[in-house]
């Protein structure tokens, strides 16, 4: 690995300059991207289709409760457990890509044994922080609750699901968002100290979160209104190609297909744009550009 030759320039960002360069990087090696993230999140589809089917029969929810509802609450009422699943659940799907992204950036192509290798070793890691810790196992049986023969059950769906458990995984995402590259790249150990093995997760996420606390909120709400607003343009876009060319109406089963798929590949986009933010932040609190450069002659010299 040659630590002073990375594929994207070492230099500070601003919001706008690494949106912009999420969609290059994006459109650059879509390959790989993509290719990684349907390994992660085909699992996590299944599952959340087994979990959401009862929800996607709308005659069934209709004949319960002939009075004081539609189909399209209904319809909205999916899109909200859908999406609240794939955002629960897309930092432990999208590991792959984390790891690819990681690899990318020094030039490196690392084939697919390697990197399950790599993945496997780190999986358990993962799966406490990002799936106990951070909801993202926990979102499944959650929804599965979700009582299915009435059209709205307010007191579970907003109260528990909405402000309990995501306000509880937003605040956490917007405080702390690096948790999957702490993990993956950094390969940082839950019991550092236990282990031997320097910093714990919780004291390098301390110190890479917290000198940047103000900004990194910032990001995260500038996300927030950005990455509804492309599930809604690929909605749209998709509608009326549906409506041109096939003479069809989005239905349900758009519902139970397209609408995940959607969601799934602005998440992707969303893990391309925090791995430049978290790559922004090591240089803006630990000039990570000479720190490389030093490494690399420090190789340099032991290997002569």
């Amino acid at each position: 690995m040659q630590l002073d030759r990375t594929e994207i320039v070492i230099r500070q960002r601003t919001f706008l300059e690494s949106l912009d360069l999420s969609l290059i990087v994006f459109r650059r090696y879509w390959g790989p991207i993509i290719i990684w993230s349907i390994l992660g999140m085909f699992p996590f589809m299944l599952i959340n289709a087994i979990v959401t089917w009862s929800l996607l029969d709308y005659d069934r929810i209709l004949l319960f409760n002939f009075y004081g509802a539609d189909e399209s609450s209904l319809r909205l009422r999916y899109a909200y457990h859908q999406s609240v699943l794939i955002f629960a659940e897309a930092p432990l799907a999208l590991i792959g890509t984390t790891y690819i992204l990681g690899r990318i950036m020094f030039l490196e192509r690392p084939s697919f044994r390697t990197a399950w290798s790599v993945l496997k070793d780190r999986l358990v890691s993962c799966c406490v922080v990002l799936g106990i810790a951070r909801g993202g196992l926990l979102v499944i049986p959650l929804i599965w609750f979700v009582p299915r023969d009435v059209a709205f059950a307010p007191s579970y769906e907003i109260l528990l699901v909405g402000v309990f458990f995501l306000g509880f995984v937003v605040l956490t995402r917007a405080i702390r968002p690096f948790a999957p590259e702490l993990l993956i790249l950094e390969v940082t150990p839950i019991f550092g100290k236990k282990q031997g093995m320097g910093l714990s997760y919780a004291k390098r996420t301390g110190f890479l979160h917290s000198q940047l606390l103000g900004e990194l909120v910032s990001r995260f709400m500038f996300s927030a209104l950005v990455l509804p607003a492309f599930v809604l343009a690929l909605v749209l876009a998709e509608s009326l190609l549906l409506h041109s060319f096939f003479d069809l109406t989005w239905n349900w089963w758009c519902d139970a297909l397209l609408f995940p798929l959607n969601v799934w590949m602005v998440a992707t986009w969303a893990t391309v744009y925090r791995f430049l933010i978290y790559i922004d932040s090591r240089i803006r609190l630990e000039g990570w550009e000479l720190d490389l450069a030093l490494r690399a002659e420090a190789a340099r010299w032991v290997a002569a």
